[in-house]
């Protein structure tokens, strides 16, 4: 059950956080990209269940959390998006997450 939560979590993370990062020029190219990335695992995971057959029952579970451990540490490394403008073009994108000196002037 918690492995069918947190496939759905990161699909949908996938879908927003992506159109939030990539900017407007690149975006069906990225979120395709991200899709593409999403569907793939689909298809793996139940290759990786029945690796428990030719192996021990534990294999594929630990591979499953070792997998979704790294999905969680992935994570931490996604810039914050909350009231941030959604990007136009590829320069305004690099700036998203990283903190703007503030000057006096």
């Amino acid at each position: 059950m918690s492995i069918r939560f947190f496939g759905d979590f990161a699909f949908h993370l996938a879908y927003v956080q992506s159109t939030e990062i990539i900017p407007t020029t690149m975006r069906q190219l990225g979120v395709g990209s991200c899709t593409v990335a999403i569907r793939v695992g689909s298809i793996m995971a139940p290759f990786i269940r029945e690796f428990s057959e030719w192996t021990h029952p534990a294999v594929s579970m630990a591979m499953f959390g070792a997998l979704m451990t790294f999905d969680a540490m992935m994570i931490y490394i996604l810039p914050e998006t909350k009231g941030v403008e959604i990007p136009d073009t590829l320069r305004e994108a690099a700036k998203i997450g990283k903190k703007q000196k503030e000057t006096s002037e």
